[in-house]
């Protein structure tokens, strides 16, 4: 059995970098996770069901996603309006309502790909304005 991982215990952390690791359980950082968190990579990370949870992280600037599931899917909930960069290269991504990105009104760049999804679910992804 393995321990939940707690990111509180880096109050210091500025940059996280996950390279080519497999992470099977969800990835959740709120804003007493990491309070100084500005840059967020997951890149070439694999697993058998992933998701990514980040809220009202206050100083996080910049997000890269780049992961493959083998079973389930992706599923992402990004609401932290400091972020300004995010790149997500997801596979799969099956639905538009795994990738909720609302929350990141202050976005200045943004990377979508994935080769599992729709006009309509990547407009659904973006504005929330119909159900796809």
């Amino acid at each position: 059995m393995y321990a939940e991982p707690a990111l509180s215990v880096f109050n210091s952390l500025r940059k996280l970098d996950l390279v080519r690791c497999v992470i099977n359980c969800p990835i959740m950082l709120e804003q007493n996770d990491g309070p100084l968190l500005e840059d967020l990579y997951l890149i070439e990370c694999s697993g058998f069901e992933l998701s990514v949870h980040l809220s009202n992280l206050l100083r996080l600037h910049t997000v890269e996603v780049r992961v493959h599931v083998r079973h389930g899917g992706v599923g992402f909930f990004i609401a932290s309006q400091s972020i300004q960069n995010l790149t997500i290269r997801a596979h799969p991504v099956r639905t538009g309502s795994n990738l909720d990105i609302v929350g990141c009104d202050r976005l200045k760049s943004f990377h979508f790909q994935s080769a599992e999804i729709t006009d309509e679910e990547f407009c659904y992804l973006l504005f929330k304005t119909s159900t796809p």
